[in-house]
C-alpha cells in the first residue's frame, strides 16, 4: 500500500515524502509561512486593486442617484469582497491548477495529500474558509498560526479539504536531459511505443525521470541499484521485461523519458531519487 511521510530536513524545511504502490519515493518541499503569508499578500492585494476601482465606479453612481445608493453600495462592496474572495481562490486553484496569481508568482501549489493536482472540491472547501482565516486575528492571522504549527504547513482550509501547498520546480529547462533528442526523430528505437501509453504515466513520475537523467555525482554502484529498482517500475507498465543489465535498463529509460517529455503530461515536482 502507498503511504506518506513528513520529514524534517535541514533549515527547518520540511518535505513531503510520498511512497508509491510501485515502491518509489516521490519527494515535495511544502511551502512554509513566510512564502504562504507573501502570495496571499499579493493576492490580497490584487482583490484590494479590483474592489478600489468598484468603489470608485459606485461611488460615481451614488453622486448621480444619491437616495440609497450609498448604502447599497456599501454592503455590495462588503459582500461583494466575500464572495470574490472565495472564488479567485476556488476557480484560480481548478483553472490554474492550483496556483493563484500570488502562488505562481512565488513559485507555490495546492496539491491534494500526495501531491497530486487536487479536485475542484477540493478546493471549493479550502477557498470558502480563506476569508475567515485572512480576517480573523488571535492575535495574528488564523491560517498563519496553524501554518507555524502544524506539522504539514497546512492551515484550517487546507485540514478540512486535505490539501496541501507545495513549492514548484524552479527553473526546470536549466536541468533539462537531452535538450536536442526527439523520440520520433530517433534513428534507432529500442522501445515500441505510442502515445497512449502515455497516459500511464503522471507528472511526478515523469518529473522523477527528469531528475535521474539530470542529477550528477551519482556514484556508479549507487547508479546501477537505482537503475535495477526503477527500471521494472517503468518498463513493465508499458510491457517490457528490462532484465538485469544496468547499461541497458539506462538506455531504455532515457528513451522512454523522451518520449514521455513529447507526448505525457508536463511534469512537474518529485525529482528525487528512490534510496
Amino acid at each position: 500500500m502507498p503511504g506518506l511521510l513528513c520529514a524534517r530536513i535541514p533549515g527547518e524545511m520540511r518535505e513531503l515524502h510520498v511512497e508509491t504502490t510501485e515502491g518509489l519515493i516521490l519527494r515535495f518541499e511544502l511551502a512554509g509561512a513566510g512564502s504562504r503569508t507573501a502570495a496571499s499578500l499579493l493576492d490580497c492585494l490584487l482583490l484590494f486593486i479590483a474592489f478600489f476601482f468598484l468603489g470608485i465606479f459606485l461611488a460615481l453612481l451614488s453622486s448621480i442617484d444619491p437616495t440609497g445608493l450609498s448604502g447599497f453600495g456599501a454592503g455590495l462592496l462588503a459582500g461583494g469582497l466575500l464572495i470574490a474572495s472565495c472564488a479567485y481562490q476556488i476557480l484560480f486553484g481548478v483553472f490554474r491548477n492550483g496556483q493563484t496569481p500570488g502562488k505562481s508568482l512565488l513559485g507555490l501549489r495546492v496539491a491534494d495529500a500526495q501531491g497530486h493536482s487536487a479536485s475542484w472540491v477540493q478546493h471549493a472547501l479550502r477557498g470558502l474558509f480563506w476569508p475567515l482565516e485572512v480576517l480573523l486575528l488571535v492575535p495574528i492571522s488564523l491560517g498563519i498560526l496553524l501554518i507555524g504549527a502544524t506539522a504539514r504547513h497546512q492551515r484550517l482550509g487546507d485540514l478540512v479539504a486535505g490539501t496541501l501547498v507545495l513549492r514548484t520546480l524552479r527553473n526546470p529547462e536549466k536541468s533539462e536531459p537531452f535538450p536536442d533528442r526527439r523520440w520520433e526523430g530517433l534513428m534507432e528505437k529500442r522501445l515500441e511505443l505510442s502515445p497512449a501509453l502515455a497516459t500511464r504515466f503522471d507528472e511526478h513520475e515523469i518529473g522523477w525521470l527528469r531528475g535521474f537523467h539530470s542529477r550528477s555525482g551519482i556514484g556508479s554502484e549507487a547508479r546501477e541499484r537505482i537503475l535495477l529498482k526503477a527500471g521494472p517500475v517503468f518498463l513493465e507498465r508499458i510491457g517490457v521485461q528490462p532484465g538485469r543489465d544496468p547499461h541497458q535498463i539506462d538506455l531504455l529509460l532515457r528513451e522512454l523519458y523522451v518520449f514521455l517529455r513529447e507526448f505525457g503530461p508536463s511534469s512537474g515536482g518529485g525529482r528525487s531519487l528512490p534510496r
